[in-house]
């Protein structure tokens, strides 16, 4: 089911996507990797790519910021941000069950992933902690108006 929705979706975008032995499909997108990965006992895809490494300072305000956003998904299109502790980044994920899935919906399903993704990358680029900090924690990134995805 899964190896036969890439097969349909590499054929829908005219290039070779191929599963690996862990169930897993990397997908370069502009200059960016997203994996697609099947959580067989949760029958479920699960969208992963790197929002990048957080700023040297400024951290509490970007952290509050991200669990603000991860709260209810109302700044994470219905994914998690998390923290890779081997690397330093932070990811975003976001699990999709397969059963929901036929050619059209998983093409929605990852545009959406890839929107959000994007906007957190551009978000944690542009990042510049205030002096003093900021009345709250989400106005340093700019997410007042963001918290809607």
């Amino acid at each position: 089911e899964f190896r036969e929705l890439i097969e349909s979706f590499s054929k829908k975008i005219g290039e070779t996507l191929h599963v690996d032995d862990g169930g897993a499909c990397a997908l370069a997108i502009d200059d960016m990797e997203v994996t697609i990965q099947l959580v067989d006992e949760a029958r479920s895809l699960v969208f992963f790519g790197r929002i990048g490494a957080p700023p040297p300072q400024g951290l509490e305000a970007l952290l509050m910021a991200m669990l603000d956003a991860n709260h209810l998904f109302k700044g994470t299109g219905g994914g998690t941000i998390s923290h890779d502790a081997e690397t330093g980044d932070f990811y975003l994920c976001r699990a999709v069950p397969l059963d929901q899935l036929d050619l059209d919906a998983f093409v929605a399903q990852l545009e959406k992933f890839v929107n959000v993704l994007v906007l957190w990358q551009r978000l944690l680029a542009d990042y510049r902690p205030q002096e003093g900090g900021a009345d709250r924690p989400d106005d340093n990134l700019g997410l007042s108006g963001f918290m809607a995805v």
